[in-house]
């Protein structure tokens, strides 16, 4: 599992195992979290130690950015991100007056067969992991600057056919 999806106090629990202090886990999140780094390397008050053995123990990969295209109408824009196995989901961000709204994906393809939508053409591959739609988020946080104010999960796939990662994900994002 991507320790991204472990809550604060599954990290705790799993910190204690290894007779680490239960702190530590509020100190991981908020590297995971709130500064939303892809590679624990930058996380200057862990020790190179528990980094290994996070290392060791979680999947601590991260989506990457693979292609962003920009509406000539406004500011939209529509991101490409490559998921740990080379699929390729869709997210857009766009804005509105009240502040940007991110539209997500929750499965890579989608099989509900709506004549209107292209996500549909090849069928639905996988779920999304509560991390990946995450990632999609982190990500245009970080590339675009700007703090995301609303969260629409209405891209690639249909979000209650994956509820449970779905649920998973507004738990962590909250």
């Amino acid at each position: 599992m991507n320790i991204r999806e472990y809550s604060i106090a599954e990290l705790e629990e799993w910190l204690t195992s290894f007779g680490e202090k239960p702190y530590r886990a509020k100190q991981i999140y908020e590297w995971l979290h709130k500064h939303m780094v892809s590679d624990l390397e930058e996380a200057s008050n862990i020790s190179k130690d528990l980094r290994e053995k996070i290392k060791n123990s979680f999947d601590i990969s991260f989506p990457t950015i693979e292609k962003v295209f920009a509406s000539k109408l406004d500011e939209t824009k529509k991101y490409l991100i490559k998921l740990s196995d080379s699929f390729i989901i869709e997210s857009v961000l766009m804005k509105y007056k009240y502040g940007y709204t991110v539209c997500i994906s929750s499965q890579v393809g989608c099989n509900m067969g709506c004549k209107f939508c292209a996500s549909t053409i090849g069928g639905m591959k996988r779920n999304l992991n509560a991390y990946e739609m995450l990632a999609q988020v982190y990500l245009i946080e970080k590339e675009s600057g700007i703090k995301i104010s609303n969260i629409v999960i209405m891209g690639m796939g249909e979000p209650l056919n994956n509820l449970d990662n779905v649920i998973k994900f507004l738990k962590l994002i909250n």
